[in-house]
């Protein structure tokens, strides 16, 4: 997989013809950077390349420092809505059923039926940001727009059953397209499987549960104080709430986890609950874990599995499944304890401003491009032949003797960003946003795409 990754961006990196430096954060990513820089391709590459060659900065970025990957960063789009509660696929990024508006038959693949295998990646730039800008809550009247100017577009007004559900009006009225030819239908296709994709997104279970988990992460973020006792206690009552009363808000084991572990995450070390509490929320988790356990196995969800995976669930296993949870709870909050100057995802507010957070990979590139030094990131030999530690020492004696010192990002034409274990769409979102003032261009390159659910798969498969 290694050789592969640095064969790959070789290519990409010959193929724009860019002189490269490298940077890197965390010890995976030193490796990588490291491996990259020794390997033949990169080398022959600095050697033929002109010295007026555009020039790139390759950040790799290891995603162990941010295992959990929260669920909204407030300012999440629909397509991490999508990306959540559909369910996992390979080679396309939304699968839509399309016998509802096409003249096809419904054919069974191993994710089920499926006519039209709708990629939300097949849309043109325009209508793609479009969505990948339309952020969740504004999905269903979005929805409803969308879909009366498709039907307008073909005459089509006059047949529409109204529905005061945005999300139920565009399923009962899909059907009215079947009256459009097989041309009619690819002239504007791409639309009408956005629509239905949103549409099925919006319809999930999983969407409700959503909601729930949101709502909490918006109470934390927002108590949150330099009083770490308050901001703790307001940020873990509700958790503990969550556990005991887990008919009413329809949350279940993962879920949970998942909120502790982002919890956590947030705060590292500093995150207090009292023991009462603690206690509390064990019991809920206990409580939920066996609720869970109680169906048939091949019903239990992945997180049960994969913390008990003989399926045989005694008392004895499920106490060991906690103490598996508590383990990667810790882990989380110490995992960034070897950085200096990136500690801490939360920026904890006071009683005049809400606390802000935000994802490791987006606070990394801002630090970049304010050209501020940043003692966790490591810079490698670059194209021009300057050593990491020499570089930064030149870069602080410039700094002490009140000279301009140009950090890497500054005349660099390219940033490629490469998360090694997945990115979010919201993240790439937020990286766009950043670096949109700067004319310079961005490329993220990753792994897999990241759901809650897929971050809480790695960290108990890393401890296991």
């Amino acid at each position: 997989l290694l050789a592969t990754l640095v064969s790959s961006l070789s290519l990409l990196i010959d193929e724009l013809e860019l002189r490269d430096e490298l940077l890197s954060l965390g010890r995976l990513a030193y490796t990588v950077a490291d491996e990259f820089e020794q390997f033949e391709g990169t080398v022959n590459r600095r050697k033929q390349l002109p010295d007026d060659a555009s020039k790139a900065c390759v950040l790799f970025v290891d995603r162990s420092l941010g295992l959990v990957a929260p669920l909204s960063h407030r300012n999440e789009n629909i397509l991490d809505a999508i990306r959540a509660v559909l369910p996992p696929f390979d080679s396309i990024d939304v699968a839509v059923d399309m016998t509802t508006i096409c003249h096809a038959e419904s054919v069974m693949t191993i994710a089920g039926p499926i006519v039209a295998k709708g990629t939300l990646s097949c849309l043109p730039q325009a209508k793609l940001t479009e969505i990948h800008d339309l952020k969740w809550k504004l999905g269903p009247l979005y929805l409803r727009d969308e879909f009366m100017s498709l039907a307008e577009w073909r005459n089509l007004q006059d047949k529409i059953e109204l529905s005061e559900d945005p999300v139920r009006f565009v399923r009962k009225n899909l059907q009215i397209f079947k009256e459009c030819t097989a041309r009619q239908i690819l002239e504007n296709g791409h639309a009408l499987v956005a629509v239905s994709a949103l549409s099925e997104a919006l319809s999930s279970p999983g969407m409700q549960r959503r909601y729930e988990k949101l709502a909490i992460e918006k109470i934390f973020t927002q108590n949150a104080t330099e009083n770490s006792l308050s901001g703790a206690l307001d940020g873990g009552e509700p958790l503990v709430q969550l556990a005991e009363n887990r008919d009413k808000t329809k949350l279940e084991f993962e879920d949970l986890v998942t909120l502790y572990l982002y919890i956590n995450s947030l705060c590292g070390e500093d995150l207090y609950i009292d023991q009462r509490s603690r206690e509390g929320f064990q019991q809920g988790l206990l409580s939920a874990l066996t609720e869970d356990t109680l169906r048939n196995p091949n019903s239990w969800s992945g997180l049960a599995r994969q913390l008990i995976p003989s399926l045989n669930a005694t008392e004895a296993k499920l106490q060991a499944a906690i103490v598996r949870v508590e383990e990667a709870v810790a882990r989380v909050a110490a995992q960034r304890r070897s950085l200096k100057s990136l500690r801490k995802v939360l920026t904890r507010g006071d009683l005049a401003h809400p606390s802000t957070y935000r994802p490791l990979v987006v606070e990394l590139v801002k630090t970049l491009k304010a050209n501020v030094d940043c003692p966790d990131i490591e810079l490698h030999s670059s194209s021009q032949g300057v050593l990491g530690g020499l570089g930064f020492l030149m870069g602080a004696m410039g700094a002490a003797m009140g000279g301009a010192v140009s950090g890497p990002l500054e005349p660099a034409d390219v940033l490629i960003v490469v998360v090694l274990g997945g990115v979010t769409f919201a993240e790439v979102a937020m990286l766009e946003q950043l670096m949109a003032d700067t004319g310079k261009q961005l490329i993220v390159i990753t792994t897999g795409l990241l759901t809650p659910k897929e971050t809480l798969k790695h960290i108990f498969a890393s401890l296991m």
